[in-house]
């Protein structure tokens, strides 16, 4: 990683950024969050540095937080979050310090890796009480969602000794990156229909294919076959460009309704007004007008498909 390490900054006293050059380029945050007990105003401080740092990062870049955030992740969460949480937590009931990453998630588009994989119990667990016999996930290691299908397995590990009462985090993390596709197939298509259905068009276009012909003889002195077969679909191309054209595609038929376009933009507006003022009632509004987006597109689509069969049944008549 050296080779292709970037920079590093430090956030405040409890966070600190990596930067890894790459295609994509990665950035790590590494964070200590306050524990449970400490005061809102702390955690407030936290979290909005955490939240800055985050969305300072470029989009693409492959964003990992990693780090003892302090935070119990329940199976509540994953009800209410199901895309930001998994269902394989490990408690059950998420405390102050989970919700506050989870709503961090939210406006971040951060993902629980964690949760994502079925592990035993055993496996799970990163930090041991000092009484020895009260065990807690609170360290925790997110992705953007981007890059969430990149995760391949995430556990906690007991077998390197640390001397801590927490224990080492991995994940396994594999990106395949695509090559852009190159158009192999580079033959111009033209609108014969234009000459199949105008006979003026032909005998102008006879005509000038004539012309060019005679020109491209005279040019090339050389009247061997190969020569005499190169000039004249030469002269049959350059007519085509010029009195033809290329063929133009038909625009489709956007199959959504002006309904769904208003509540498409209606549900962006209250989505952004959430990240900029983050609430319950913003929150709540955004899922409701998300949920009626999902109706009309999926009622628009019946009706495209239906207007689909209808022309199907009218063209076999």
């Amino acid at each position: 990683m050296s080779a292709f390490f970037n920079s590093s900054e430090k956030v405040s006293n409890r966070i600190m950024m990596v930067h890894f050059n790459g295609n994509p380029a990665t950035t790590i945050i590494i964070a200590y969050a306050p524990t449970e007990d400490k005061s809102d105003i702390e955690k407030d401080t936290f979290y909005n540095d955490l939240q800055q740092c985050t969305l300072d990062v470029p989009p693409h870049n492959v964003l990992i937080l990693a780090g003892d955030l302090n935070a119990r992740i329940g199976t509540d969460s994953h009800t209410i979050n199901p895309r930001t949480i998994g269902k394989y937590t490990y408690h059950q009931l998420t405390d102050d310090n989970g919700n506050r990453l989870i709503n961090y998630c939210e406006n971040c588009n951060m993902r629980s890796t964690q949760t994502r994989f079925p592990h035993p119990k055993s496996r799970s667990w990163t930090w041991l009480h000092p009484n020895g016999k009260s065990k807690a996930q609170i360290d925790h290691i997110l992705i953007n969602g981007k890059w969430l299908n990149s995760i391949r397995n995430v556990r906690a590990y007991n077998t390197v000794e640390l001397n801590s009462d927490h224990r080492i985090v991995s994940a396994k993390l594999s990106i395949s990156l695509r090559a852009p596709k190159q158009n192999k197939n580079k033959r111009i298509k033209f609108d014969w229909n234009k000459l199949k259905a105008n006979s003026v068009l032909q005998a102008q276009f006879n005509i000038e294919v004539q012309n060019r012909y005679e020109i491209l003889q005279n040019i090339n002195t050389d009247h061997d076959i190969q020569t005499k077969y190169d000039n004249f679909i030469t002269s049959i191309q350059d007519t085509t460009v010029k009195l033809i054209g290329k063929t133009t595609r038909k625009k489709r038929k956007n199959w959504a309704s002006t309904t769904t376009i208003d509540l498409l933009e209606k549900r962006n507006s209250a989505k952004s007004k959430f990240k900029q003022q983050p609430s319950r009632e913003n929150k709540q509004h955004w899922h409701i007008l998300n949920k009626q987006l999902d109706e009309s597109y999926n009622n628009d689509k019946i009706n495209f498909l239906e207007d689909k069969l209808e022309q199907l049944k009218q063209a076999m008549v």
